[in-house]
This record gives structure tokens, sequence and C-alpha cells, in this order.
């Protein structure tokens, strides 16, 4: 499940997005991830490849294995405790869209993301308990912090604008803001 980059691991869950394969979405855990019952998520969200030396057949993996976007390295470089999830989003004439609401992917990610440390992969201990509900096994969201490339700056926005279990705390864009920042600026003033 980690195709070669940084120590720890990257999983590809197919089961995030609806009707989307294996691949269309990366969860990577760095080096320093400890879980518990608080999650800092980084979502990523890369606009269109091609202009970036990519091609639209594009996978998650492909882009975490361009020299361009070392996501997976920098994250882990940051030795901060946060999962980084890269989901593969879909175009057509009026842009690039996640496919689904915000919060219905944000708590399938957490869903996941609890299954995992309850399996024990990494012997990560003191995680859950008997108490804890099955979806989430008591995880939650405690910072949210959403990145966009290109023209994934239009699904960050409005998973900004829209997601209700988790405030967002931070948005980077690169180069990923097109038109008026008015919908940008009524955001932020919430």
């Amino acid at each position: 499940t980690n195709p070669k980059g940084p120590a720890r691991l990257t999983v590809y869950p197919a089961s995030i997005v609806k009707d989307h394969g294996a691949n269309d979405t990366g969860i990577f855990f760095p080096d320093k991830y400890v879980p518990g019952g608080k999650l800092n998520l980084l979502v990523y969200f890369h606009g269109l490849p091609k202009p970036c030396g990519g091609s639209n057949s594009d996978k998650i993996w492909d882009f975490w294995r361009s020299k361009t976007f070392l996501l997976r390295e920098w994250t882990s470089k940051s030795n901060k405790n946060v999962v980084l999830v890269a989901p593969r989003l879909r175009g057509d004439e009026s842009g690039l869209h996640l496919d689904m609401a915000a919060d219905e992917f944000l708590k399938k990610v957490v869903a996941f993301i609890a299954a995992r440390v309850k399996t024990d992969p990494f012997k990560w201990q003191g995680t859950t308990s008997s108490t804890e509900t099955k979806d989430t096994a008591g995880m939650s969201i405690e910072n949210l912090i959403l990145a966009a490339h290109s023209g994934g700056g239009s699904p960050m926005l409005q998973m900004a604008r829209t997601a209700k279990v988790a405030k967002v705390r931070e948005c980077w864009g690169f180069d990923s803001m097109y038109g008026s920042p008015g919908r940008w600026v009524d955001w932020a003033a919430l």
C-alpha cells in the first residue's frame, strides 16, 4: 500500500468517494503521527494535472510521486501530528468537483482512520475503548486545514463553506483563486 515515498503509511481506500475506484483518495500517516481521539486533518485538493506535467488519467499516487508536489515528504518534515488526505477530483465543463458533500466525505475519512487505528497496524495502543462508537471509534476532527492547487480551489472553497462536522481552521491556496474573492471574503467573515 505504500509505493515509493516517505516513512510510515500511505493507504488508498476505495470506499471513501462513492463510485470512485481504488487510488482515488490517498491518506498519509506521517512518521510522527500519534493516534488519539482528536484528528488534525490536512485535506488537499489537486487541480488539473496536465499543466503540471501530469495526465488526466493520473491517480493520487501519481500526484504524490511528482517532484513538484512532495506533499507527503513536506507533511513528514513538518513533524506535526496531522493526517494528509487527498481526494481525486472529477472534472466537467463547470470545473473540478469532489462528487460528494463535504460532511459525508469527512465522516467517511474519520471512520476509515478510526477503523485503521483500531486494527492497530503500527501497534498503536490506548486509542479505542469498548464504549466508543463503531463508525468513528470516538474520533473527531479537532483541526481541519484545507489546501488546494489550481482548479482545486473551487472544491476547497465549497468544503470551507459547507463543512459542519469540523470548523475549517485554515485554507492554503496555491495559484487556486479564480474570479472575484468575494465568496472567500464572505466565508472568512462567518
